[in-house]
């Protein structure tokens, strides 16, 4: 165990991201659309800033190799993808001093990204790729599209659309999680009725799709590893 806090203030923490590198905590909340910074050495909250207006269903920090800029994006269930500075939580002296000092003011951009809500995102390094997934249009098939963005150096934005392959499609319901297996070019999703798809990062085509046994029900995992794990000797449906 590196080590242990017990965040006793504010709503209840669901979602959270440990960035390494700044040695920080990011805790949010589906109730809630605020994000709440910690310091895992002393235990004590940084900062905190508000990103959404609704609750927050996913955390994930960009890495730019060159610049070495970091970034926060965090997915909300209004459906839109709101990515923040993170040079904000390492203010001067002089910047927390300052009254006028609002993290809010560091939000670089709002993306508009589902229609349906923002469930689940995965960043994906070497490819320097965010994807994201959320609900799906009612009655409709196939509409529960994963879309994929551009977050490397020569973006013009932090997130841009994706300059070809825009969303992929296949699952017919809302996407629960997502799995980024950069060291075999692969993506994993799953959706709420446990399809699973391993879609290929360099083709941006689906490889295999999967489904659950009838008797697991409805317990199906969030998470595409502990998925793909949990399910025995499935034959693919199809490929494609």
């Amino acid at each position: 165990v590196y080590c242990q806090m017990t965040i006793d203030r504010g709503p209840a923490a669901t979602v959270l991201h440990f960035s390494t590198r700044l040695e920080l905590l990011f805790t949010a909340s589906e109730s809630s659309g605020k994000v709440f910074v910690w310091d895992i050495n002393t235990g004590e909250r940084r900062m905190l800033v508000k990103l959404h207006e609704c609750g927050i269903r996913g955390l994930v920090e960009l890495k730019r190799l060159r610049s070495k800029a970091n970034f926060l994006v965090s997915a909300a269930i209004d459906g839109n993808l709101v990515v923040w500075d993170l040079a904000v939580v390492q203010p001067s002296t002089e910047e927390i001093k300052d009254p006028d000092f609002r993290p809010e003011d560091h939000i670089l951009a709002t993306v508009n990204a589902h229609e349906y809500g923002v469930y689940c995102m995965a960043y994906i390094p070497g490819y320097e790729l965010l994807v994201s997934a959320g609900g799906c249009r009612p009655k409709e098939k196939h509409t529960a599209y994963i879309y994929i963005w551009n977050c490397d150096e020569g973006s013009r934005t932090v997130l841009t659309p994706h300059r070809g392959t825009r969303y992929l499609i296949g699952h017919e319901c809302q996407v629960l999680s997502l799995l980024a297996l950069p060291a075999e070019d692969q993506l994993l999703s799953i959706d709420i009725l446990g399809h699973v798809r391993i879609w290929d990062l360099k083709t941006l085509t689906c490889r295999q799709h999967l489904a659950f046994p009838n008797e697991l029900g409805n317990r199906i995992p969030k998470d595409a590893r502990q998925a793909l794990a949990s399910v025995p000797a499935v034959e693919p449906l199809t490929k494609g």
